[in-house]
């Protein structure tokens, strides 16, 4: 059985894990704030500086969407 997941799950900050050295030699080091207003908050993090990109989010039927308005 396929566990369900409600868009609820995803609230919160969600960050790169230290050990997946792949995902951070091709994207950094990243985080996303899923915020309950479908506000989407996703940084990534430098040495010297955080670049934050606004964006939006929605999930429906286990699908998530995001969009940079």
């Amino acid at each position: 059985m396929t566990p369900s997941h409600e868009p609820n799950d995803l609230l919160g900050i969600w960050r790169s894990g230290p050990e997946d050295q792949d995902s951070i030699a091709q994207l950094g080091s990243v985080s996303m704030e899923f915020k309950a207003d479908g506000q989407l908050i996703y940084t990534i993090h430098e040495p010297d500086r955080d670049r934050i990109m606004l964006m939006t989010w929605s999930a429906s039927g286990g699908i998530l969407t995001t969009n940079q308005p």
